[in-house]
């Protein structure tokens, strides 16, 4: 990657308002090729469903998220520019670039990995070591075969409240990981930068525009809140649209300071 490309791709600040935007206009990019969206999300649903019944199957699909994200971002920049979305760009990104998305597919689950041991040692140390986290489970069982409620709610209570802080914790120390590849895998195939390089300029583009992204979030939250509640077959609309909302992100903060 030439220094020359890496200062074309250099992230600006955009209005708080275009948080919510993001969604809103990915709902109307959604709407225009609604029939091969909804097929790509079945697919990937399914996909999903099929990899966790195989052993490290979880562990290689995590790996691939990036190349798979990379596919609909491709998809995306098509669709962008008159052409039709198909679900064959669910695996477009395999032959583009593949083993940079691959090297940071596995950047981001050995992230993953260690906020896991972070979160699991937090609850750990919480409980009193792992002699007492044991004993916590233990008595959680007993209680439960006893029939002894009162002394189940005060486990539970206890438990939940471990888990609660350990969880923030965890939510604490994602973010940072989050941003570091929300952008780069679009980085990866639109900008032909590298995993590093496009790692760097993703968490560079979120931090800019904090404003933006707290209101996507929000908002996003309100939808996925939403989208859960008639049996969760609202995800069937809302994943592609977030899908496409990066997308449309990445357009703003990148793409319109290409020169």
């Amino acid at each position: 990657m030439s220094s020359n490309n890496l200062t074309m791709f250099r992230p600006k600040v955009v209005s708080a308002g275009r948080g919510a935007s993001w969604l809103f206009e990915g709902f109307e990019f959604f709407t225009k090729d609604w029939l091969a969206w909804l097929g790509v999300t079945i697919i990937f649903f399914v996909l999903t469903l099929f990899v966790s019944i195989i052993p490290l199957g979880n562990l290689v699909f995590i790996i691939l998220l990036p190349t798979f994200f990379a596919g609909f971002m491709l998809g995306c920049k098509q669709q962008a520019q008159g052409h039709k979305f198909t679900i064959g760009h669910l695996f477009t990104g395999f032959t583009r670039n593949f083993s940079q998305l691959l090297i940071l597919g596995v950047l981001h689950t050995i992230g993953l990995l260690i906020i896991a041991i972070c979160v699991g040692g937090i609850l750990v140390v919480m409980l009193g070591g792992m002699d007492a986290f044991l004993n916590t489970i233990g008595g959680l069982i007993d209680a439960f075969k006893d029939r002894n409620y009162l002394q189940l709610i005060e486990q539970i209570s206890n438990f939940t409240q471990a888990i609660l802080i350990a969880d923030l914790v965890g939510l604490a120390l994602y973010m940072p990981l989050l941003m570091l590849v929300w952008f780069a895998p679009a980085l990866v195939v639109l900008a032909d930068l590298t995993a590093i390089e496009a790692m760097q300029k993703s968490f560079t583009g979120c931090l800019l525009n904090v404003m933006p992204y707290t209101i996507y979030s929000l908002v996003g939250l309100l939808l996925a809140i939403l989208a859960t509640l008639p049996l969760a077959v609202g995800w069937l609309i809302l994943f592609p649209v977030t899908i496409i909302s990066i997308f449309i992100s990445y357009q703003d903060v990148f793409e319109s300071t290409a020169e």
